[in-house]
C-alpha cells in the first residue's frame, strides 16, 4: 500500500482519503467501502435506539415528532451511505465533485409535486428521490415540463396589471436529453448500464464551465454519477463517480 494511504481500518479511519498515483486507487475504493459498512452499522444501532424510544413514546402518550424526525433523518443518511457501497462494489471510480450539467435525475413518484413561481426557471427542476435506495425508480429529464398561467387583473383607474406565473405542467419529461450525436456508441452503452443500476440520484456531464458554448461544452465531457447527501439540500453536497469520457482529439 502506498504511503500516502495511512488508513489501517473502517473503525479508526482519517477525515480524507488520499491517492498520489493510479496503483493507489484500488486501496482507496477498498477504504471507503469499509468506510461505507461501518457507517451503516452504526446508523442501524442508532436507527433500533430511535424506534425504541418511539415505542415507549407510544406507551407513555409522550410527543412522537421528534424521534420520528430522527428516525426519518438516519434511515435517509443510511440509504445514502448504501448507494455509495453499492456504487463501489459496482466498481465506479469516486473522483472529485466538478462543475457538472445535470442531464438525469432518478424519481419514484409517478408525476412531480405541484410548484409555481413567477417564471420557468423558478419551478423547472427536477428534484431527486432521496429516500430511494439502489435498485428503485427511473431516471427523467432534469428539466420539468411547465405551463404558463399568467392572469391579468384591472386596476381602480382602468390601467391592467400583469400576474407572470409559471406552475409545473404535471408530468415529467421521461427521456433524458442526452447528447447523442456527440458521442460514440460504447460512451451511451456506459451511461445506460449506470442507468440500469439505479444507484446515483442525477447522472451529470462534467465539463469545462459555463464561459463556454454548449456545443463546446458537451463536446469532451466526463459522464458522472452523483449521490446526494439528504442532510444537506442546500449545498448539495454529494459524492461524484465516474461512468465514461469521450475525447474529440481534433480539440486537443
Amino acid at each position: 500500500m502506498s504511503e500516502a494511504l495511512t488508513i489501517s481500518n473502517a473503525t479508526t479511519m482519517d477525515k480524507s482519503l488520499v491517492a498520489l498515483a493510479p496503483g493507489d486507487l484500488g486501496d482507496v475504493q477498498q477504504q471507503l467501502l469499509g468506510w461505507c459498512r461501518h457507517r451503516i452499522v452504526e446508523l442501524g444501532k442508532e436507527l433500533r435506539d430511535f424506534r425504541g424510544n418511539l415505542r415507549q413514546a407510544r406507551q407513555m402518550h409522550w410527543r412522537r415528532t421528534s424521534w420520528e424526525r430522527l428516525i426519518s433523518k438516519t434511515k435517509a443518511k443510511m440509504i445514502y451511505y448504501v448507494k455509495i457501497k453499492a456504487a463501489v462494489e459496482a466498481g465506479y471510480l469516486l473522483v472529485p465533485n466538478f462543475p457538472a450539467e445535470v442531464m438525469a435525475v432518478r424519481v419514484d413518484r409517478h408525476s412531480p409535486k405541484f410548484k409555481q413561481g413567477y417564471y420557468p426557471t423558478d419551478v423547472n427542476e427536477t428534484k431527486p428521490d432521496l429516500q430511494l435506495p439502489p435498485g428503485e425508480g427511473r431516471y427523467v429529464d432534469e428539466m420539468l415540463p411547465t405551463r404558463d398561467a399568467s392572469y391579468t387583473t384591472k386596476n381602480p383607474d382602468g390601467s391592467v396589471k400583469n400576474h407572470p406565473q409559471a406552475i409545473t405542467a404535471g408530468s415529467y419529461n421521461e427521456v433524458p436529453d442526452f447528447p447523442m450525436a456527440l458521442v460514440k456508441p460504447i460512451v451511451l452503452e456506459a451511461t445506460q448500464r449506470a442507468m440500469a443500476l439505479n444507484i446515483f440520484d442525477r447522472i451529470s456531464l462534467a465539463h469545462g464551465g459555463r464561459d463556454m458554448s454548449k456545443a463546446r461544452r458537451r463536446s469532451d465531457p466526463l459522464v458522472i454519477g452523483q449521490i446526494m447527501d439528504p442532510s444537506d439540500r442546500w449545498s448539495q453536497k454529494r459524492v461524484t463517480f465516474f461512468i465514461a469520457w469521450w475525447l474529440n482529439v481534433e480539440d486537443v
